[in-house]
Order: C-alpha cells, then sequence, then structure tokens
C-alpha cells in the first residue's frame, strides 16, 4: 500500500503513554540523554503490570522475552517479543525463518509520557542489539494500527502509522488482511483467538469471560459458553467495526534475510492537528 493516511495529530511530536491514554511531547524539544537509561530483560511480573496499564490494547499477547526500558531502577517503557496467533503471520514475511526461533513478533512497546522525545528508535535499536547477541531470532515483524479507537466519545487510541519503525529502517510490507473487530465499551479489542478460548474452553478463557463479567456481562450459567458468548457481547454492547488491516513492518536483522513480500513505499501521514 502507498498513499496517505489522515490522523488528527498534533505536528512534530512523540507518541507517548500513561493509564492507556495517549500524550505527546515535542521533537523539537530533544531533550533524550542515553546514557540516562538502559536496557535490560524485565521480570514477567513488573512488565505484564506495566503493559496491563499503560499500552492502550489493556493486554497482555503470548510473550517470549520483555525488555524493560529502566531509568535507575525505574522501569519506564516496555518491548515485549513473542508469538503471534498464528506462525503464517510470521512465515508470510520471513520464509526462510522457524517462526519463535529465528523470527518473532514485536507485540508491544510503549514508553511513560515523562520520557523525551527520540527515545523510541534509541530503544527499538537496544531491543535489536540485544536479539542479535542474546538469540537467534534474525527477523522481528512489528504491526502499527492507523484507525483510530473511541470509547464513550473519548480517543483511547489516536491512531498511528509506523513512524517509529520507519525512523527505524524497517522495511514497508503493506497492510495485513482486513478483518472485522469486536470493539469492547472501553475501546480494546477482543480478538478471535480470545473468542476462541471461550468457545472451546481453551487455555485462558477464564480471564476472557472474566472480562466480559466485569463490563457487566451475566456470569454463565452452565456448560454451552458458545452460546452464552455473543449473548454476553450484545449485553454489554461491544460493537463490530470493519478494520482494512494494520500496517505490517519488518526488520531483518541481517542482510542475508530473505523477504516473503515485496517491499512498499510506506504511507505517508497527513497531520491535521495543530503543534
Amino acid at each position: 500500500m502507498t498513499g496517505q493516511l489522515t490522523l488528527s495529530l498534533p505536528l512534530g511530536v512523540s507518541q507517548r503513554w500513561r493509564e492507556r491514554r495517549p500524550s505527546w511531547v515535542r521533537r523539537r524539544d530533544g531533550g533524550f540523554d542515553s546514557r540516562r537509561y538502559h536496557v535490560a530483560p524485565a521480570d514477567w511480573a513488573s512488565a505484564a503490570t506495566f503493559v496491563r496499564r499503560h499500552h492502550y490494547a489493556g493486554s497482555l499477547p503470548s510473550v517470549t522475552w520483555s525488555l524493560g526500558m529502566f531509568h535507575d531502577d525505574e522501569l519506564v517503557g516496555v518491548a515485549m517479543l513473542g508469538c503471534p496467533t498464528s506462525d503464517r503471520v510470521l512465515t508470510l514475511p520471513f520464509p526462510d525463518l522457524q517462526p519463535y526461533e529465528a523470527s518473532i513478533e514485536l507485540s508491544r512497546f510503549v514508553l511513560l509520557d515523562k520520557i523525551e522525545a527520540n527515545a523510541e528508535t534509541w530503544l527499538l535499536g537496544r531491543v535489536r542489539a540485544w536479539l542479535r547477541a542474546e538469540t537467534g531470532i534474525r527477523g522481528v515483524l512489528a504491526f502499527s494500527d492507523p484507525v483510530p479507537r473511541i470509547a464513550h466519545g473519548v480517543t483511547t487510541m489516536p491512531g498511528h502509522f509506523g513512524g517509529i519503525y520507519q525512523a527505524g529502517s524497517a522495511v514497508y510490507l503493506g497492510r495485513a488482511t482486513p478483518r472485522t473487530l469486536t470493539v469492547m465499551p472501553d475501546g480494546t479489542v477482543l480478538n478471535d483467538r480470545a473468542k476462541s478460548k471461550v468457545r472451546n474452553r481453551e487455555s485462558g478463557w477464564r480471564y476472557v469471560v472474566g472480562r466480559l463479567i466485569d463490563f457487566g456481562a451475566t456470569p454463565p450459567a452452565g456448560d454451552e459458553l458458545r452460546v452464552w458468548l455473543p449473548a454476553a457481547l450484545a449485553q454489554i454492547g461491544a460493537t463490530s467495526r470493519r478494520h482494512g488491516g494494520v500496517l505490517r513492518y519488518a526488520f531483518p536483522l541481517d542482510r542475508h534475510v530473505r523477504l516473503g513480500l515485496p517491499a512498499q513505499s510506506p504511507p505517508r501521514l497527513i497531520r491535521t492537528g495543530r503543534t
């Protein structure tokens, strides 16, 4: 895909997060001093709490590694790498790499709002350097979602087109498959994998059911969760929204990695907000 994406964002800014709400710092102000920070593996409990609290998705993917960005001992950013919902998500862009052994997804990336501008590309670079030094990973896939999410009239995620990935020399591979999203009352998405867990009582289904109950769904009375799930979603006011596909970026970690999809010109962002 080439073309333009129009998002109502301020000019010349870097996006930050706190309590799942976006904010921005001006890139022209600079101020980021990498000597004040370091990147290291973060323990699971700390990384999970941080991502649930601050990332707009409000949920955790399947995670293999969590890397933390630290200011002294304070965790101020997290990058999570792990398994997507299907092997094909990785084998399509990296056909010669074994999923999870040689290729992986960057599934969460979030920095606190107090971090100065221009820190993202530094953290991305440190993540890639750690993967090269400590693992057998040779290809990283990342997605950005250009479609804003709004809950109760409040923008919970204004949309992002992958500017930090482009700045980090990622290869743009076009949009992923269009799909229909199930949007919860708080603007988060209940993905197809989570719904499948409930229908089939797979590992993790109780957590998903608990979330729906927290939103106001009547607890299931019997064993037939396939019947209960659509009724629960209707009860809490979940909506269906067509999505044209997230934007797909690849980071080959060495020059011998072959891409299975053609590189495309990345989308250009037309910002309509004010500085």
